[in-house]
């Protein structure tokens, strides 16, 4: 059943991108298992790299695409080999671990076009966001973070993050709700110095 239900999904997408839709929307279904797997993620990426298409929105959240899928993804974005200016991404709720963040992240190093990336409930540890950290003292383009619910970010982990933030004047979104209770009451502080210049920081479930 997912098989089939994955490859309808997949076939849609691909016939969007043929299409050359400014949008490509495959936001799969909370609690089904027929979304995309990464074999699917890997064909639209692999799609979008031949055809000359300016995708500028990505929803593939809610889906299966796992690491292999995000670092075929991570490929569409490089500014070297990509004729894919997407701007948005949302690969929330994908099963993500570090290493596909990892391979996001060395792309956002030089790709000056994505403004928004959403990787909410994955799976992604202190090593991903480290990564993402180095990426946001380089990035001057990406406005719009969100990492709520990855559960696996330690105090350290996210004071390094703080860090990076205070050499990137960029950012303005950051959501970082629902994280590991050991970064509860840390966050605040280590994200005061930018709270002057974030216009919206969510994290432990409230405003800051």
């Amino acid at each position: 059943r997912r098989k089939i239900g994955s490859s309808i999904m997949r076939n849609r997408a691909l016939e969007q991108i043929r299409r050359g839709a400014n949008s490509l929307n495959c936001r799969g279904h909370l609690g089904s298992s027929a979304g995309l797997g990464p074999d699917d993620a890997m064909l639209l990426a692999d799609a979008l790299l031949k055809l000359p298409r300016q995708v500028a929105k990505m929803d593939l959240s809610f889906n299966l695409i796992g690491d292999s899928g995000a670092i075929a993804i991570a490929g569409v974005l490089s500014s070297t080999t990509s004729p894919c200016l997407v701007r948005t991404i949302n690969l929330s709720r994908n099963n993500i671990s570090s290493d596909g963040a990892v391979a996001l992240s060395l792309q956002l190093h030089a790709n000056a076009h994505v403004s928004a990336l959403d990787l909410r409930e994955n799976a992604i540890d202190d090593r991903g966001l480290n990564a993402l950290a180095d990426a946001l003292r380089r990035n001057r383009t990406l406005t719009c973070l969100r990492l709520s619910k990855n559960n696996a970010f330690t105090l350290s982990g996210i004071e390094c993050f703080a860090a990076s933030l205070c050499e990137n004047p960029c950012i303005v979104t950051l959501d970082l709700r629902c994280n590991n209770q050991q970064v509860r009451g840390g966050v605040q502080v280590a994200l005061q110095n930018r709270a002057e210049t974030l216009s919206r920081i969510d994290a432990c479930n409230a405003m800051i």
